[in-house]
């Protein structure tokens, strides 16, 4: 199983000034790279990138929760406990499906 990477900002700093934070691109064309692989070559992918909130909400939740830690790339150690949380809680849902049918 394939996983897409969770939302990350970029920093920069310009000329005599604070460091400031965007959404780094590169984390939804990793996403988007990782989704195409595994429906090239047949592989289950959970979409984490997409659960978190995708290219709009993705980074923007993480922080908002207080999850994020100040370098804007890393995150506070309960973060890294609910992406395995979460796709424990989709693994358990798609067996229930699974079973049921």
């Amino acid at each position: 199983m394939l996983t897409t990477p969770p939302g990350s900002y970029e920093s920069f700093r310009q000329r005599n000034r604070r460091r400031t934070y965007s959404v780094n691109p590169r984390t939804g064309i990793a996403a988007d790279t990782i989704r195409r692989y595994g429906r090239e070559h047949q592989l289950a992918v959970w979409d984490m990138y997409s659960i978190l909130g995708g290219a709009e909400r993705a980074c923007k939740n993480w922080k908002e929760a207080g999850l994020m830690r100040p370098d804007h790339v890393h995150y506070m150690p309960e973060a890294y406990a609910l992406p395995g949380e979460l796709l424990y809680e989709a693994i358990i849902n798609a067996y229930n499906q699974y079973v049921v049918f």
